[in-house]
């Protein structure tokens, strides 16, 4: 599925039931790839594997298992590090 990085933003935001006014875009930086698309053509013809969930299905899950692994506290406090400052 082609998705931009912001869709995927907003639909973990969406997930998480967090809704914020506004995001921040940091215009100051180098515009990277507006969106992936990745190919699972290859996957296919020499695995025989293909996707079993969508993208939506797959971040849900991640999500859950994230939420009943790790803390959500830790998670929210190293959240601006992990996205901004590497």
């Amino acid at each position: 599925e082609i998705t931009t990085v912001f869709d995927a933003a907003k639909l973990i935001c969406s997930i998480l039931g967090h809704y914020p006014d506004s995001f921040y875009f940091d215009k100051t930086k180098p515009e990277g790839v507006q969106a992936r698309a990745a190919s699972v053509k290859n996957q296919n013809s020499w695995l025989s594997w293909q996707p079993k969930v969508s993208f939506r299905q797959g971040l849900e899950r991640t999500i859950q298992w994230y939420l009943e692994n790790r803390s959500l506290t830790d998670a929210q406090g190293a959240i601006k590090y992990r996205l901004f400052d590497r």
